[in-house]
């Protein structure tokens, strides 16, 4: 922070030489701390525009040599606290006209010693400031090397490599805030080397020594005592502006550090008595220390996902060729590249610490795990990057770049059924529903076309070919197939939709069915069937009895005739939509009267027009009141209130059959919200078991979870079973049983 009264603000035309040493590599700056105006100074535009140099957002490093004879720079003693740091003789200005928006910071030569300040706006209101003094001698005729860096909340000074003291100053912005109104726009956006930037200000001095080698860098190169640079800087990503001072002649002070936004050039205001600031040859001992510089092995790798990590290295080298003089410190960070963080691999942000004593040349592995999913998808990738350097210097690559190679199987496709009353005229829409499992990571296409089954197309439907394209993430597409309807009373028809190319899915059921469920006219049955009816009835007058049952959706019936009387040879029946095409005749059950009819309604439609016929073969004399039989009826469906295959759950569906004849039948898993995900046809032999691992032999179940259904051409309670559900990290299961609706 600066205050100044109004009337100290002066200007002054720019008295630059003409007449300088000659240009070449290896000059330096001379500095006189006597220019009254803007004299004997290097400023440093660093806003309007905005530039790489107005570095202190986050953590940073200004970094320079130099050299003051002793006696010359004749500042008091530091005086920690506050803004002090400006009494004394000022290397670095970066302060701004009163208190700033954000905050500002300097470097000056007190008594020999240096002072570091900061002041920055508090988030909580007030404005922080302060002051640290060195205690190593600096102004002794040398050449040093001074680095003021922040980091972990503190701001901290080394000389020569060595830490010299530091304080704690949280983590406020110290950055000239871009745009930022001032009064005074021809000192307060600038950097100001040599001399306090309030040109015309009295009571502040000015640096009298040389200067050399500026490097501002973010974030912070140096958290403890490192190598003394050996050679003038190298820009690094981690350079955001480098101030060799090698132009030998002319006013322009280049700025050669390539930093994207850049570059950010300085201008030499030359003028005071003696004059200054003037170029002289540089004497820098940038030579017979050892520094050492780290870099990524290799600038680009791949891992396969399944592997479990992606290992990538670092290489170590020094200057001088031998063991790392001191311990050395890079900090790492992983970012995004096509990948996501987590759900691809585990995100760092780490610390790497290589002793003293390292050989030149030594490599360090490391490695960032990776999340091993079942998502079919395309290569990724995400970038490892040194964005710290703490008393090494940043090599060629900085930036490591990982493939994550996919190697998870294909998902499979399947196609679901429809069911649709084909209704009087006009036409009615049959949805099948595609089916992908699990989601894929990319967009599928699945190529698919309808075929004729016992309905025909282009009189009982309309048919259709195409492709199918499902986007990323989605598990799920709809084919609608257009009905036609007319008054014809027949029996049910189907067709087919068969998926027939894809080259982004494993095609596994690759054919649903369509059933056109008929509507028309049929007859009036006498009696309504439905779970748990039992009837007593006779065969008086010969004529058959007739029965209808109504029946949900994917649910098995059992309808058992038997207690027969007289002598009427008993036929029992079940009848189509016409009242008499025979669908299924039962068959007899042991060795006496007694008949059974077991079936299952396999299509997501409840059926109304189906028939049950109970009829005589033949009475001795005509049938009448004293030839009666039992009619019973039971719904066969077993329920099983949980499966699960999301999460860290697996689930294994096990089923019993019984009884001493073979069963068949589908099992259904659903969804909570009503959603039929699969039906599954099995077959039992006699005692047989069946064990489905849902999620493995199942694939469009794997990620889910919900209910089970079952229905069989049994006998009611003909099947025991269960899922038995297990968490594989802790081993806890529990299991679910199969259940029938009570008689």
């Amino acid at each position: 922070m600066t205050v100044l009264a109004s009337a100290a603000i002066a200007s002054a035309a720019d008295m630059r030489s003409t007449d300088e040493a000659p240009a070449g590599a290896g000059t330096a700056l001379r500095f006189f701390g006597n220019g009254a105006f803007e004299e004997n100074q290097v400023k440093i535009r660093i806003d309007a525009p905005a530039v790489p140099a107005d570095i202190g957002v986050g953590n940073f490093t200004l970094e320079f040599w130099m050299k003051a004879l002793p006696g010359e720079n004749v500042s008091p003693s530091c005086v920690p606290g506050g803004s002090n740091w400006i009494n004394g003789n000022i290397i670095i200005d970066r302060d701004v006209f009163g208190n700033g928006d954000y905050g500002d910071y300097g470097v000056s030569l007190a008594d020999g010693r240096l002072a570091v300040g900061a002041s920055f706006q508090q988030s909580g209101g007030g404005y922080f400031e302060t002051t640290f003094c060195g205690s190593r001698v600096v102004a002794d005729g040398a050449w040093h090397h001074v680095a003021v860096s922040r980091w972990g909340g503190g701001l901290s000074v080394f000389v020569d490599t060595f830490h010299d003291g530091g304080v704690p100053v949280g983590l406020g912005d110290y950055t000239y805030r871009d745009g930022r109104p001032t009064s005074h726009p021809g000192s307060d956006p600038f950097l100001v080397i040599g001399a306090e930037k309030h040109f015309g200000a009295t009571g502040w001095s000015g640096f009298s020594g040389w200067i050399d080698e500026v490097r501002l860098s973010s974030p912070e190169r140096y958290c403890q005592d490192f190598g003394r640079p050996t050679e003038p800087f190298v820009p690094d990503p981690w350079t955001k502006a480098l101030y060799h001072f090698d132009e030998g002649a002319g006013d322009l002070i280049g700025d050669s550090s390539g930093a994207p936004g850049g570059p950010s050039h300085g201008v030499r205001h030359f003028g005071g008595s003696p004059a200054g600031p003037v170029w002289v040859p540089s004497d820098a001992p940038l030579s017979g220390f050892q520094s050492v510089r780290v870099a990524f092995v290799a600038a680009a790798s791949s891992a396969v996902e399944s592997s479990g990590t992606a290992d990538y290295s670092l290489l170590w080298t020094t200057s001088d060729g031998a063991p790392t003089q001191r311990p050395q410190n890079i900090a790492i960070r992983v970012r995004p590249g096509t990948a996501t963080p987590v759900l691809d691999y585990t995100p760092l942000d780490l610390e790497v610490v290589s002793p003293a004593g390292l050989p030149s040349g030594h490599v360090t592995s490391l490695n960032v795990p990776l999340a091993h999913d079942v998502l079919d998808e395309d290569d990724e990738t995400f970038v490892v990057d040194l964005i710290a350097i703490c008393g090494a210097n940043g090599g060629t690559p900085s930036s490591h770049t990982v493939t994550i190679l996919d190697d998870d199987p294909l998902p499979t496709v399947s196609s679901g059924d429809c069911t649709v009353a084909e209704g009087d005229a006009g036409t009615t829409p049959c949805t099948p529903t595609i089916r992908l499992g699990p989601a894929s990571g990319r967009e599928v296409t699945v190529d698919y076309a309808t075929a004729s089954g016992t309905a025909t197309a282009g009189s009982d439907f309309q048919p259709v070919s195409g492709t199918l394209t499902l986007p990323a993430g989605a598990v799920e597409g709809t084919v609608p197939v257009t009905v036609v309807g007319d008054t014809v009373a027949e029996l049910d028809e189907s067709f087919s939709l068969q998926l027939l190319a894809s080259t982004t899915a494993f095609i596994d059921d690759g054919v649903g069915s369509g059933t056109i469920v008929d509507d028309d006219s049929r007859p009036v049955p006498g009696n309504e069937l439905s779970h748990a009816s039992v009837l007593h009835a006779d065969l008086a007058g010969g004529a058959p009895d007739l029965y209808r049952i109504s029946q949900a959706p994917f649910t098995s019936f059992e309808v058992a005739i038997d207690e027969a009387s007289g002598d009427a040879g008993l036929v029992l029946e079940r009848l189509g939509p016409d009242g008499t095409t025979v669908l299924q005749a039962a068959a007899a059950v042991g060795t006496g009267t007694a008949r059974s009819l077991r079936w299952e309604n396999t299509v997501d439609a409840t059926i109304t027009t189906q028939y049950l016929r109970v009829r005589a073969t033949g009475c001795t004399v005509p049938c009448a009141a004293d030839d009666t039989y039992r009619l019973r009826v039971l719904e066969t469906t077993g329920r099983i209130s949980r499966f699960n295959n999301g999460g860290s759950q697996v689930t294994t569906l096990l089923l019993q059959n019984t009884r001493a004849e073979p069963i068949g039948g589908h099992a259904h898993f659903w969804l909570a919200s009503g959603t039929l995900l699969a039906s599954v046809p099995f077959t039992l032999d006699p005692r047989g078991l069946l064990k489905l691992e849902t999620w493995a032999q199942i694939p469009i179940l794997a990620g889910h979870s919900g209910t089970v259904t079952v229905t069989h051409d049994g006998g009611y309670g003909g099947l025991a079973g269960k899922t038995g559900l297990l968490e594989p990290a802790t081993g806890f299961s529990f299991d679910a049983l199969l259940t029938y609706r009570d008689h």
